[in-house]
């Protein structure tokens, strides 16, 4: 059995720690992973939105607060703030030939292009879609942290 002050003691060295990755804007992709120390599982995990899991992922930005006991009785708090990585804004320039460029700001370099036409995805993954025929086309623009935006391009 612990005397008052050990318990006192041992409470005193359980820490809640976490490992944060962010989240793409509207795009709940963030994630938050808890590690304890010093702690006695099992332990009883509760977050501020009612999750009760020691590692979440789907999560948007945001400010999250967690409580963890443990089996000797001893609790923690602890609060962690999801961020929203840049986002990715594309512009398109028209060029002869009804070329497209686009261009990127915000997001991380390096940046990957997929194109899709009416028939499907195209072999074309550069940021320029030259002498395109009529149609719509949607560019799928992605960057280093795996955040994604679109944009539709209609050539007449």
């Amino acid at each position: 059995m612990l005397s008052t002050s050990s318990f006192g003691q041992k409470c005193a060295e359980f820490k809640i720690d976490g490992s944060i990755s962010n989240s793409c804007v509207n795009q709940p992709s963030g994630s938050i992973v808890l590690t304890i120390e010093n702690g006695v599982s099992p332990f009883v995990v509760k977050w501020n939105d009612g999750s009760s899991e020691m590692s979440r992922s789907s999560m948007k930005a945001g400010k999250y607060s967690v409580s963890v006991n443990d089996s000797n009785g001893c609790s923690k708090t602890a609060s962690f703030v999801v961020s929203n990585y840049p986002k990715i804004f594309i512009d398109q320039l028209s060029g002869s030939n009804n070329d497209i460029e686009l261009q990127f700001k915000g997001g991380v370099n390096p940046f990957s292009v997929m194109w899709i036409n009416s028939n499907g995805r195209m072999n074309n993954k550069s940021r320029f879609l030259n002498n395109p025929k009529t149609g719509t086309y949607i560019a799928i623009v992605s960057d280093a942290n795996n955040c994604s935006e679109t944009e539709k391009v209609i050539i007449e």
